[in-house]
Formats: structure tokens, C-alpha cells, sequence
């Protein structure tokens, strides 16, 4: 195996690609499986070596990110670890991020998904709309539990990075820590419950399905308050729903998810956070409940980095016209020859080596469970 070969294995890595694939692509390259030079079981052995090279993935994660603040110095990371000195908190965003906040900060989305790292951390983004009205992202998360002191951290460290500015409104499930959370770092702030998290909820406390078209027309529809108000006590009279303590938990929220009673608040046309679960879809194709801190973080962040890259490219060429015309002739051919290449290769990166401070001490957390983790089967031998 050429040096050459494990540099290559060690990108296909970073992106998720499992050493079967990462085998038949080498074939393909050389023109047969006899050609290669080595065996599949060789690709496995250096997967090994390449993961004991770090004292930890903790560390190994904090090291990429700080190696990431030397070229973006107003980058963000902050981290917390617990007694036994493992990684506990995390939070970072970048330059391009802050900027992104300063401009379209007015609306704050955020939600969190599982089971994207071999540590079950739950994954939260803070994300928002821009003018064209396309999600973009705002800072990231890797969190062990979800109380309300952990919510609280994060939302504070959220402030700090964007210096102070807080947003109108913020866009979250009907979760009470993270509702506790922003009562507490963000009390300004008008707080809109997801209606599309409280149709669901509605689905496992109301088995009617006319009450949850009632239900429905209720937190999608335009009405007045007065209209609201009518509309519901009618809705409680016939489905003799006066003793259903969800129903009267839900009504006690209205001010937080019915339209007729946030109208005058800037939302910036989200009633859900639809946009959260899209944007943790599309992380799902390069992250699974396998991939380490270290590799989740290098995935989360490869477009951040080309994002900042390119826009320091643009300022440097659109004032002169043969510059311009130039780059934009070569982006142009760029983009057509990537559009047509499906299987494209990952660039090999020569900053990858880790240095700066020192992260060693930071040991790698524990496997958590949290309430995204589903059900766990145990056989008749205890597994």
C-alpha cells in the first residue's frame, strides 16, 4: 500500500465511505481487483492505525477546530468536559456564520437530531432564512443530555458569539427544557412552539381524527382571537373533551403556537421547524450512529470552509474585469465538469495533521442515551 493509497483511504474515511467501496473504487482506478496491490482486509487494518493515531477522538475533534480558527480567527469554539475530563459540550460557528446571523438574525430555528455520531450525542443547529428564503446555518452543537442547564449553556455561548444580539423570535419544538432555557438566557424574545411537532403529540393524547382536523384548522388557519377562542370552546363542547389534561396544557400554550394570537410577530413565514428536520436529512447522507466526533465535525464543517474560501476569492476579482472574467469562466467550467461527475473525489488536505493547543487531556465521552434513542431489544442472554 503506496503512500499515496492510505492518503486516499483516508479521505474516502472522512466522508463515510466503507472500506467494500473504498476497495471496488481502487479497483476501478487500476483496472481489475488483481491490480490493486492489496486486499480489502489491508483497507480494514489501516482504518485501525489511522484512529490510534489520536489520543482521542475528543481531542482529535478540538484540534480540527482549532486548526480551523488559526485561518478564521472570529471563529467561535467553546467546550465543557465533566469530572472525568470527557468531552461534554460542545458549540462552534464560524466567521461566515456570524456574519450570516448579524444580517438575517431576526429568526432563530433550532431542533435536535440523533443518532449522527457513534456517541449518540443529540445534534442541534441553530439555522435561519435568508432574503431568498434558503436556510443557512448559524452555529452547531454536540451536547450529552438535554436539561435545561444544558440548553441554557448553549444559548448563552449562542449569544456571546454573535455579541449580544438577540433575535425576535426563536422557532422550537415543545420541549419544556429548552422553553425553561429561553425563558431564562433570551426573556425578550417571543418564543412560537412548531405546530407540526404539536399535531404529532396530538396524535398519541386525542385518538379522534376529527378533533385533529379541528386541531389542525385551529394552529394553521387565519382567524381573529375571538374567532380562535369561539372555534375551540365548540371544538371542547362536542368531543366532551373538558377532562383531557392535554387539551387544556395545549390551550394554556396558545399565546406560544395559535396564529390569531402571535399575529404582529415577525417569523419570516415559519410556523415549523420542517426546516431543521430538512437540513438533518441532508446531514444524514454524510453521518451515521458510526461516525466519530472527529469525522463528524471535518464532515459538518468541508462546506463551511469552501463557502469562506470562495468569498474571500470574490472579493479579490469581481473590481477588475479580467480577473472576473476569468474566474468566472473557470467557476463555469467547474461547476459543468462536477455536475457531471458523480463520483467525485475528496481533496486531501495538508493542514490535516493536528496541532496547536494542547487537547490531550480531553478523553472521549461516553455512549448516551437520550430520548431519541428508541427502544433497545435484549435477547435471552442479556444482550
Amino acid at each position: 500500500m503506496s503512500a499515496t493509497d492510505i492518503i486516499q483511504i483516508e479521505n474516502y474515511r472522512k466522508v463515510g465511505i466503507r472500506p467494500p467501496h473504498m476497495y471496488t473504487t481502487f479497483a476501478n482506478h487500476c483496472g481489475g481487483y488483481d491490480k490493486v496491490g492489496f486486499i480489502r482486509k489491508d483497507i480494514y487494518n489501516q482504518k485501525v492505525r489511522m484512529r490510534k493515531q489520536h489520543t482521542s477522538d475528543a481531542s482529535g475533534a478540538l484540534k480540527y477546530l482549532h486548526n480551523l480558527r488559526k485561518k478564521d480567527p472570529v471563529m467561535y469554539v467553546s467546550y465543557t468536559a465533566d469530572e472525568g475530563s470527557r468531552l461534554q459540550w460542545l458549540f462552534w460557528c464560524d466567521a461566515e456564520s456570524q456574519l450570516l446571523y448579524e444580517v438575517f438574525g431576526d429568526v432563530l430555528i433550532f431542533d435536535a437530531t440523533y443518532k449522527k455520531n457513534k456517541y449518540l450525542f443529540p445534534f442541534v443547529v441553530f439555522s435561519g432564512v435568508n432574503h431568498h428564503n434558503q436556510t443557512i446555518v448559524f452555529g452547531t452543537a454536540i451536547m450529552t443530555d438535554e436539561t435545561e442547564e444544558t440548553y441554557v449553556w448553549f444559548l448563552e455561548k449562542f449569544l456571546e458569539a454573535m455579541k449580544g444580539k438577540t433575535p425576535c423570535s426563536i422557532i422550537t419544538d415543545g420541549d419544556l427544557a429548552i422553553r425553561n432555557a429561553i425563558t431564562r438566557v433570551m426573556p425578550g424574545v417571543f418564543h412560537r412552539l412548531c405546530a407540526w411537532h404539536l399535531l404529532s403529540n396530538a396524535l398519541s393524547h386525542v385518538r379522534d381524527k376529527q378533533v385533529l382536523k379541528w386541531l389542525k384548522k385551529l394552529m394553521l388557519g387565519d382567524f381573529e382571537v375571538i374567532e380562535f377562542e369561539e372555534k375551540w370552546t365548540e371544538m371542547v363542547a362536542t368531543f366532551q373533551l373538558e377532562d383531557n389534561s392535554w387539551i387544556a396544557e395545549l390551550y394554556e400554550k396558545r399565546m406560544k403556537w395559535s396564529p390569531a394570537h402571535l399575529r404582529g410577530n415577525f417569523f419570516a413565514g415559519i410556523r415549523t421547524t420542517s426546516r431543521c428536520e430538512a437540513f438533518h436529512a441532508h446531514v444524514a447522507k454524510y453521518v451515521h450512529s458510526r461516525t466519530n466526533l472527529t469525522d463528524f465535525v471535518e464532515q459538518f464543517q468541508r462546506y463551511a470552509t469552501l463557502v469562506q474560501v470562495s468569498r474571500e476569492v470574490c472579493e479579490a476579482t469581481y473590481c477588475d474585469q479580467e480577473a472576473y472574467d476569468k474566474m468566472l469562466h473557470f467557476l463555469s467550467n467547474e461547476l459543468r465538469r462536477r455536475k457531471s461527475k458523480k463520483n467525485s473525489q475528496p481533496c486531501f488536505d495538508e493542514n490535516d495533521n493536528q496541532h496547536g493547543d494542547n487537547y490531550d487531556g480531553i478523553l472521549d465521552p461516553v455512549v448516551v442515551r437520550t430520548k431519541g434513542c428508541g427502544q433497545v431489544g435484549i435477547d435471552e442472554s442479556g444482550k
